[in-house]
């Protein structure tokens, strides 16, 4: 079975979020920058299933020079090879634009069974890129599964709803995305990080993968969403306070009712 397994590198969510005032995107570089739990436990997800069924597993990212540090990470936990989408012009890509760049980085692996995500990123919580992939690579989709099983060629698989388990099946290739309780991820060992050194990472620009799918080399899509502003939260106000006089009860009830909260 070959996998591949879209990780991506995120500011580490200790770290204080800004947006830059200059190009109105999240500021990256002052914060740590580190593998989207998320991606790891997909990534776990994948080494079980390669130790079930056999194969191949590959970590894909899409960033820039520094995201090789996650790839690293990946190759660290077992992944066998790595792809990155590298390019400046990618820089502040949408979701539209973000899902055919990947579309076209997956079409350099063959035979691909298995693309597994995270269902949401903590940096962008768009969580759409994996119905998007599976439309542009023409292939069945699995969204936000706790659990999943492979077995001859049939993917079935459990999603949680507000009223119960929602239960569902695909036949492969499927594009998967994951919740955080499809599996705990491990640690890397020493060996691993050391044999992850010598891994092989293909490094793919905008003008390579014009060869491979519908991507302008010049990165740039017509229709792409582009951020026009940016507004701070407003900062919290005190709530209003009700002394306890005997009726704050009462008072409580009458203001939840006021405000349709009951």
């Amino acid at each position: 079975m070959k996998i591949a397994v879209l990780i991506k590198q995120v500011p580490d969510t200790a770290s204080p979020r800004s947006v830059d005032p200059d190009t109105l995107r999240i500021t990256r570089d002052p914060a740590e920058a580190v593998i989207d739990e998320i991606s790891e436990r997909a990534l776990e997800k994948a080494l079980q299933l390669r130790t079930e069924h056999g194969g191949e597993v590959v970590v894909v990212s899409m960033g820039p020079d520094k995201a090789v540090a996650s790839l690293r990470h990946g190759l660290a936990l077992g992944a066998d090879r790595g792809v990155h989408l590298n390019d400046d012009s990618f820089a502040g890509a949408d979701l539209v634009w973000t899902a055919t760049l990947l579309a076209a980085g997956l079409s350099t692996i063959d035979s691909v069974d298995l693309i597994l995500a995270g269902n949401a990123s903590t940096d962008g919580r768009g969580g759409a890129v994996p119905a998007m992939l599976a439309e542009l690579l023409q292939m069945a989709q699995a969204t936000s599964l706790q659990a999943f099983d492979v077995v001859d060629g049939v993917l079935t698989g459990e999603r949680i709803l507000e009223d119960g388990v929602q239960k569902i099946q695909a036949t492969l290739p499927v594009v998967v995305s994951v919740t955080e309780n499809i599996a705990e991820p491990r640690f890397p060992g020493f060996k691993g990080i050391m044999t992850a050194k010598r891994k092989k990472i293909l490094t793919l620009d905008a003008t390579s993968l014009a060869t491979v799918g519908e991507v302008d080399p010049s990165g740039r899509l017509v229709g792409a969403n582009v951020v026009r502003s940016v507004i701070e939260n407003p900062a919290r106000s005190s709530g209003e306070k009700f002394v306890d006089d005997g009726l704050s009860g009462q008072r409580i009830s009458d203001y939840l009712k006021a405000e349709g909260l009951v």
